[in-house]
């Protein structure tokens, strides 16, 4: 009795150093990303929205959507896009700012992070995703915005708009994401976000929200791995079916 006791003992033990090493791991890589305060989306994704409303979540043309000067606060209008809030103004994207992860938005014009819709995870979803990153990231050549369009912060969708087979991180994530919701997927479950490398570079990936986690489909990898294996720094990213709303990521 007194072996079985000890034995009884020891694998209580074992199970509670399990669980803490479980409770440690999941302390260390969260499944699901963190949004902070809305951030300013970069200039060049609202130029895209201009150009292709629809892959904004936009109906028809529109010919006002700019970054609200300052509080870089995007409204809704009675025709349903979103235009400048009338205030004095800031030319250009803040960078500093949101690699700083810091709040780019003040006052009460800042709108909370909406829930995230999320995909069921299965066996065949994660394939799926495997498939379409690795054939997107085959058919795009890397170069620079300059090299391939002629200047720079070009976002477009290269492949799907008849214009060439060259690009960048951005233009791999947007084909990805027009890929999958052309398979079925859901929209509010696709969101973009911008990244730093461990190396230093602004870098941008597609981010699959699932019910196990967020995993990103990136053109610098064969693998689709969850946002917390990758080793960038998080810096922004979209609303869950909001794409003209940015959210900062909290670390």
């Amino acid at each position: 009795m007194a072996k079985i006791a000890r034995a009884l003992g020891t694998l209580v033990l074992l199970s509670s150093l399990c669980a803490g090493a479980a409770t440690h791991a999941g302390a260390a890589e969260p499944a699901f990303m963190r949004l902070g305060r809305q951030a300013p989306p970069p200039p060049g994704y609202l130029a895209l929205c201009r150009r292709l409303p629809s892959e904004c979540g936009l109906r028809g043309a529109s010919t006002d959507l700019a970054l609200a000067p300052q509080s870089g606060t995007l409204r809704p209008t009675a025709a349903g896009f979103y235009q400048k809030a009338p205030e004095i103004g800031r030319e250009a994207y803040d960078w500093k700012a949101a690699l700083g992860v810091v709040d780019t938005l003040t006052g009460t014009d800042s709108l909370p992070p909406p829930e995230q819709a999320r995909l069921p995870f299965n066996r065949r979803l994660l394939t799926e995703l495997q498939r379409v990153s690795r054939a997107v990231n085959s058919r795009i050549s890397a170069t620079s915005d300059m090299d391939a369009f002629g200047q720079e912060d070009f976002w477009a969708l290269p492949l799907t708009e008849g214009l060439g087979h060259s690009g960048n991180c951005k233009h791999y994530a947007l084909e990805k994401r027009k890929t999958l919701i052309d398979n079925g997927v859901d929209p509010a479950a696709l969101s973009i976000a911008v990244v730093r490398t461990p190396s230093g570079e602004v870098h941008a990936v597609l981010v699959v929200s699932t019910t196990t986690g967020d995993y990103v489909l990136d053109n610098l990898s064969p693998w689709v791995v969850k946002w917390s294996q990758t080793g960038y720094t998080w810096i922004i990213r979209q609303g869950s079916g909001q794409p003209l709303a940015w959210f900062s990521v909290l670390t």
